[in-house]
């Protein structure tokens, strides 16, 4: 994960029920800026694993530390942005799939954007 670049927000933020929830809104805005932004392949104990634009390689605790968070409010706030249909989780005993849900919807390709 590269750690330049940028991301969008719209507007529309300003009206989102999270907007106003701290720490949801830092949970959210966190997704987006770790998500891929192109698909992406790396090495884990040994297997490739592919991971999609809008999507990233995650725990808990991983985030709570980036975060400055307790790791359990981290697990509650995520299930709460899963339930509100932000962003989808796939875990197993060794890390969790986060994927942001209409990812292309938030963040537009760039060729795009310059082509408009």
């Amino acid at each position: 994960m590269e750690d330049y670049g940028w991301i969008q927000l719209h507007r529309k933020l300003l009206n989102n029920p999270i907007f106003l929830k701290a720490e949801l809104l830092q949970l959210f805005i966190y997704c987006l800026l770790k998500a891929n932004h192109k698909p992406n392949e790396f090495i884990f104990n040994n297997n490739i694993i592919k991971v999609d634009r809008g999507s990233f390689i995650t725990g808990r605790f991983e985030i709570a530390k980036a975060l400055k968070m307790n790791p359990s409010a981290v697990y509650r706030y995520l299930k709460v942005l899963e339930k509100l249909n932000y962003i989808s989780l796939k875990s197993n005993n060794k890390y969790t799939t986060l994927t942001v849900l209409k990812y292309s919807t938030y963040q537009t390709d760039r060729t795009t954007i310059e082509q408009q």
